[in-house]
Order: structure tokens, then C-alpha cells, then sequence
């Protein structure tokens, strides 16, 4: 998984939709961010 993460960032470009990619990658991290900044919230209030 590592070589193929590797790889993909350094030719993802090349992909005919990599902006689409690319946003949809930045949403998902967001999503993950704002999950564990969720649970961090809960975590220090219990």
C-alpha cells in the first residue's frame, strides 16, 4: 500500500480527472479531521 501511495502521488496528474480525485481526497480527510476533533471534544467533557 505504501509503494502504491507513493506512486500515485507522484503521477496522479497524469490521471484525466485528478482535480475530481483530488477534492474528493481533501473531503474525506476533512471528514476524518472533524471526526477526531468530535471525539476529542467528547473525550475531555466525560
Amino acid at each position: 500500500v505504501e509503494y502504491y501511495a507513493k506512486i500515485f502521488w507522484e503521477r496522479f496528474e497524469e490521471l484525466q480527472d485528478h482535480e475530481k480525485i483530488l477534492a474528493q481526497i481533501e473531503k474525506g480527510e476533512a471528514r476524518i479531521q472533524r471526526r477526531q476533533s468530535v471525539k476529542r471534544a467528547l473525550d475531555a467533557k466525560i
